[in-house]
């Protein structure tokens, strides 16, 4: 039982670390695509209304927020990676 508790308390002290991992990751998007992204994502605003205020076309916004989406997934597993490296060394 202690060693649950050792677990989830070591998971409760990493949680601030992970999510500035997250938002410091999100401002090394390129600048467009770190726009469209936080609109989309943490505004919650609709692909069309983006697409609309930027004169670009829904499609585009999609790509980027694809592009995004990807560049964050890899920039986080190879944090990960290093976290898990780092953690059993």
């Amino acid at each position: 039982m202690e060693e649950l508790a050792y677990y989830s308390s070591s998971a409760e002290f990493l949680y601030p670390q992970r999510i500035e991992a997250v938002y410091h990751t999100i401002e090394a998007l390129p600048p467009k695509s770190r726009d469209i992204f936080k609109r989309a994502y943490l505004d919650g605003e609709k692909h069309s209304a983006i697409a609309e205020e930027m004169n670009i076309s829904v499609r585009t916004v999609e790509t980027h927020i694809y592009k995004s989406l990807r560049f964050l997934r890899d920039k986080l597993i190879s944090l990960l990676i290093l976290a898990c490296w780092f953690f059993t060394v």
